[in-house]
């Protein structure tokens, strides 16, 4: 989240006023105690984002993915996200960074932006590229993304992989 909140303090204000990011979710203090309130007031990003600190309930997910255009997943190191695929389910294009799973679970970008991990100047292009996306250029990632779905993270093709596994036993 420091990289995002970074990447967004770069970001020239007169630029900054026509984005808005939502950050949501809990956080764990043993694993990260970084006291992102007062981050988001020491950058100056009072504007941009919104912190919602604390575990989103099921029935709350829709609205926050509705009303996200894009959804960011900055993340120095993961195996996989459960988010990144719900977005997918929404249609939403998505700027990762680029690590293994996310260059597998973005074929290569083709559904958003991959982007170099851990560097706040390459997220900000990012981030400044997405702003600038033609309709166009927004409808083709939401192309991929559906095609992506119905070819690797449909229920039918998640059933057929679940069905072989089961054979094997």
């Amino acid at each position: 989240m420091d990289i995002l909140l970074k990447a967004l303090a770069q970001i020239p204000a007169e630029k900054r006023e026509k984005i808005q990011v939502i950050i949501a979710g809990a956080q764990h203090p043993k694993l990260d105690p970084t006291d992102y309130g007062a981050m988001i007031r020491d950058l100056g990003l009072e504007d941009t984002v919104d912190l919602i600190k604390k575990h989103i309930p099921d029935e709350e997910l829709d609205a926050l993915y509705r009303q996200a255009d894009i959804c960011l997943f900055p993340y120095r190191d993961i195996y996989g996200s459960g988010a990144l695929l719900m977005a997918y389910s929404y249609g939403k294009p998505v700027i990762t960074s680029d690590i293994p799973a996310f260059r597998e679970e973005t074929q290569n970008g083709k559904t958003g932006i991959l982007t170099a991990g851990g560097d706040p100047e390459k997220l900000k292009e990012a981030i400044l590229k997405a702003a600038d996306w033609s309709r166009k250029e927004y409808l083709d990632d939401q192309k991929e993304i559906e095609k992506l779905t119905e070819e690797k993270y449909s229920w039918k093709i998640s059933a057929k992989i679940l069905r072989e596994a089961y054979r094997k036993r």
